[in-house]
């Protein structure tokens, strides 16, 4: 017997005329069913969130200001769907968006508050709003181009990092994309040229490409001021 296909289960936070008064807006759909829609108003407090000591207790006090009226009613019997549940949060009220949202929090069937993202039953992905109006059009299968740049540091360099099997690591790399056009930089022979700052912005500003990857070394490095 095949197993149900997980629905998917929307929120977006909104601003309304009010101050500090938001709009949750929910809508779980799931194939071939119609899609359901509910709403609550609620007040979001950044200010709550401040005396919370741990992710946990972030993430239930977050979720107790999302997951309000009809929208938490529907949030429970979406929960339910045999088939699972996928969460998609959209925060489209601006002075929202710095919240740590990848610790929302929903109820369980058990009384207890979960993380989202920390359960295999509700899996949370964050829509982020994007501050450009310049509208993009879709991409298909035709339109699929990877630049590859494979960045193999140099025997003895002045970061002390090893260097890795290039081959190896881009022969894995050209299976993954299988039929997608690809060019790649790096000092393997398959290279059209060398894996620079400078190479890969002339590749990215002269064609088109819709997939980047990077394989290399990485690190963490602070800035200082002053």
């Amino acid at each position: 017997m095949a197993t149900p296909a997980p629905s998917l289960f929307e929120l977006a936070v909104r601003s309304t005329p009010v101050e500090d008064e938001h709009e949750v807006v929910a809508e779980w759909r799931r194939p071939d069913e119609p899609l359901v829609r509910r709403s609550s108003t609620t007040r979001i407090d950044p200010g709550v969130l401040r005396d919370a000591v741990d992710a946990v207790g972030y993430g239930e006090a977050l979720g107790r200001m999302v997951f309000t009226g009809p929208v938490r009613e529907l949030f429970s019997q979406a929960r339910a769907d045999p088939g699972g549940l996928r969460v998609l949060l959209t925060v489209e009220a601006p002075q929202l968006r710095a919240l740590r949202w990848e610790r929302l929090a929903g109820p369980f069937e058990d009384g207890r508050w979960r993380l989202l993202s920390h359960s295999q039953r509700t899996p949370l992905s964050l829509a982020l709003p994007s501050g450009s109006d310049r509208r993009y059009p879709p991409i298909g299968r035709d339109d699929l181009r990877a630049l590859v740049v494979v960045a193999n540091p140099e025997p003895d360099n002045r970061y002390r990092v090893e260097p890795f099997d290039e081959a190896g690591a881009l022969d894995t790399v050209l299976e993954g994309l299988g039929e997608i056009p690809s060019r790649v930089l790096g000092k393997d022979p398959r290279a059209q040229g060398p894996a620079t700052l400078a190479a890969i912005i002339d590749a990215l500003t002269t064609e088109h490409f819709t997939i980047l990857h990077l394989a290399g070394h990485g690190a963490f490095a602070a800035r200082r001021e002053g």
